[in-house]
């Protein structure tokens, strides 16, 4: 029974992944505004054979309903032959913090959102990868306008971290949101 139970849970599994078309991909319902009524955010990914996208939609309630809705702007990742899919690890709330954890192209993504005002602001952004040789993290912190880059070798036991001051003009807000991308210099 439970050979049968696996079987078709890998075939759904696999028939969804297949299709294109958008799909909600993860829930999270809390009182982000901290008026004592549960607000929920939608994370949902559109996925074509030209392209992928991700949108964050958050709605704000209160004792009438909706009071409030913050949609994200629909954020395009254009496929190559190189890339992979995208696939979303985690979308949580804690500590005043909307976070997302996805994957694209064998990198790791971290967007964290600070509730600020019936919206989220920016506050980190993150990547990591792995290769044979290395893991590499890099990390800016867009309110405290610090960047940190850390590295373990193959063959290392301790991470090597460079930490440095940036400037930061505007911080995203999740309202006006079109995706955060760094150019990082090698």
């Amino acid at each position: 029974m439970r050979f049968i139970f696996t079987f078709l849970s890998l075939f759904w599994f696999g028939i969804c992944c297949a299709q294109d078309g958008i799909s909600l991909e993860k829930v999270v319902k809390a009182d982000f505004d901290g008026n004592g009524f549960e607000d929920v955010a939608y994370y949902t990914q559109e996925k074509s054979e030209e392209f992928d996208t991700v949108q964050i939609e958050v709605y704000f309630y209160g004792i009438e309903g909706i009071t409030h809705e913050v949609k994200s702007e629909k954020i395009i990742f254009n496929k190559s032959e190189s890339e992979d899919h995208l696939l979303c690890y985690s979308f949580t709330f804690s500590e005043n913090t909307l976070n997302l954890i996805f994957t694209k192209n064998k990198i790791n993504y971290y967007w964290f959102f600070e509730y600020n005002d019936n919206d989220f602001e920016l506050l980190y952004y993150g990547e990591s990868e792995r290769t044979d040789d290395f893991q590499k993290f890099r990390y800016l912190n867009l309110k405290a306008s610090k960047l940190a880059v850390s590295q373990l070798k193959k063959d290392a036991t301790e991470w090597e971290t460079v930490s440095l001051p940036f400037t930061v003009i505007t911080i995203p807000t999740l309202n006006a949101f079109k995706g955060y991308e760094v150019k990082w210099t090698k």
